[in-house]
């Protein structure tokens, strides 16, 4: 009986408790000594104390408190959290010292090189991003002759959240507004990820605007399919900053040497809550090939050897398609070689661009 009573009672732990987790094996010891304990006093066998609580854990904790704990916290515990540092990041956007322009859809927020560079290029971020994202590159490019200018489109980061329709033709649109706001006869433009399909629709429909193209593991050509099943959890980044920060690090591969992780999370909260998901779906719904073949300036494509999300192997349609264009695989870099290893990237920038 002593060993018959043992083995429901561990039994009962595993259940209760969970095997997911370290937690969910202490949760279940914990209630295990602590149930007898607490109802020492009171005539109820412990047999039906344990069945009564065992059905109701199978019934509504299937995996476990450990586990149901957690998911508990990931889904709302965190929302109070990632509130107060949406609200913390937009105070620091409020600093006279930051700089804006205005444009038809509001304003736009933008770092700029501090020098007096000729040469004009404009950064463009991806999805979940900002100018931030470009700061080491432009802090480098001071001593150039280059005029660097990374924004944040309208959506993203400090600027406006116009209530117009999602797309990658309002995203160009907004992007030839902002390069005529800052004044630029032609530009050469820099984009990334997301900011690669604005890129390609922005250099068709303003060719006397564009001298080259560099991208940035960018999206291809004939667009990206994001799966089904991710769009729950996409949908879920705007009201967990916990999850949100573990999926950006997942595009460092090569580390944060400028430890930007937390700022970059941040600035991806202030994105249009609308766009979580839409960004994504808007990458499903063009294919720009037979367009792109009209397209005559030199582009320069870079793909991280480590990129868990763009390769060689779905931009080889995009490359065909320009007709000056070259892919470049860059070694021990992830998603992000801006941020990853900016040095690096400046000394292909200036190459390419001379």
């Amino acid at each position: 009986d002593f060993g018959l009573g043992v083995s429901v009672n561990l039994l009962a732990m595993i259940v209760v408790g969970g095997l997911v987790s370290i937690s969910g094996n202490f949760i279940g010891a914990t209630l295990m000594i602590g149930v007898p304990f607490f109802f020492s006093r009171v005539n109820i066998p412990m047999s039906i104390i344990f069945g009564v609580m065992l059905i109701i854990v199978v019934m509504f904790f299937p995996r476990g408190l450990g586990f149901g704990l957690y998911i508990f916290n990931w889904k709302y515990l965190s929302i109070p959290y990632t509130r107060f540092k949406k609200f913390i990041r937009k105070r620091k956007y409020e600093n006279k010292s930051e700089k804006y322009l205005k444009i038809d859809d509001g304003r736009v927020h933008y770092i700029e090189t501090e020098n007096d560079g000729k040469y004009p290029v404009v950064f463009l971020h991806g999805n979940f991003a900002s100018s931030t994202w470009y700061r080491p590159v432009i802090e480098l490019l001071k001593t150039t002759d280059y005029k660097g200018v990374a924004i944040d489109l309208p959506g993203f980061g400090a600027s406006s959240k116009p209530q117009r329709e999602i797309s990658i033709e309002n995203y160009s649109r907004e992007l030839k507004d902002i390069v005529e706001k800052l004044g630029f006869k032609k530009i050469d433009l820099v984009a990334h990820s997301l900011g690669g399909a604005i890129a390609y629709r922005f250099a068709m429909d303003n060719r006397d605007l564009i001298n080259r193209l560099l991208l940035i593991d960018p999206a291809p050509g004939d667009g990206l399919k994001t799966p089904e099943e991710n769009y729950p959890l996409i949908n879920s980044y705007k009201d967990n900053r916990g999850l949100l920060r573990i999926a950006l690090s997942k595009m460092l591969y090569f580390g944060d040497p400028y430890k930007l992780l937390d700022e970059i999370t941040d600035d991806a909260l202030l994105m249009d809550e609308r766009a979580f998901v839409q960004n994504a779906r808007i990458l499903e719904k063009y294919n720009y090939l037979e367009e792109l073949k009209t397209l005559d300036i030199p582009v320069l494509i870079l793909v991280g050897e480590n990129d868990s999300l763009i390769n060689e192997k779905i931009l080889k349609k995009t490359a065909d398609a320009l007709s000056h264009a070259e892919i470049k695989k860059v070694e021990n870099v992830g998603h992000c070689i801006n941020l990853e290893n900016p040095e690096l990237f400046v000394d292909i920038l200036e190459k390419f661009l001379k």
